[in-house]
């Protein structure tokens, strides 16, 4: 059985990036070869990427375009909401590619608990206006708002911490790959 590869976009918000060295540091497989091994194509993942500068930005504009599909949308760090704090990448506006990506998207992952939550940048007196990317501290409203749903029908899949453990993110990768369920609990954090 041949199994469809999915493209897998991963973006940064107001983070410390310790999320992306928590998953870069996985095991047991390595990061890499749990993408292999699972067929995803990692368009993008600013620690990481090959490509930067006038690439990056025509691979975001492909992106957002739909000519290249995003599947699996990946946020680190928490949305700025206000204008001026780190809300534009490559001229285009942070919030309307997150809206984007997570409007294309099979599976959207909060990865982190500013991502999630919105986090340190989040707390008082929050002078860039900072969300998570479905919830404001804990309650809906985030960024993406309570109504929100990917394109099979599944809210912002939360997975907190500070760092927030690779193996988190690698299983809840592999339960959607292989059409497995991904029961949720109240806060929208994976069960299993």
């Amino acid at each position: 059985m041949v199994q469809h590869k999915f493209n897998l976009i991963w973006m940064q918000g107001q983070t410390c990036d310790g999320n992306s060295m928590s998953v870069i540091n996985a095991t047991n497989p390595d990061f890499f070869t749990f993408l292999e091994q699972n067929n995803l194509n990692l368009l993008y993942m600013p620690t990481i990427s090959p490509i930067f500068g006038e690439e990056a930005t025509a691979l975001f504009d492909s992106c957002m375009k739909g000519k290249t599909p995003v599947q699996i949308f990946i946020f680190e760090g928490a949305v700025p909401t206000k204008t001026g704090f780190g809300d534009y990448f490559g001229g285009n506006d942070v919030r309307k590619m997150v809206q984007n990506f997570a409007d294309q998207a099979m599976l959207t992952v909060a990865m982190g608990s500013c991502a999630s939550f919105g986090g340190i940048p989040n707390t008082p007196p929050n002078e860039s206006g900072a969300v998570g990317l479905q919830w404001d501290h804990y309650t809906l409203g985030g960024l993406l708002g309570e109504q929100y749903m990917s394109a099979i029908g599944m809210p912002v899949v939360n997975i907190p911490g500070c760092p927030a453990h690779a193996d988190w993110l690698l299983l809840t990768l592999q339960s959607f790959i292989n059409g497995k369920a991904i029961a949720l609990d109240k806060y929208n954090r994976p069960l299993d």
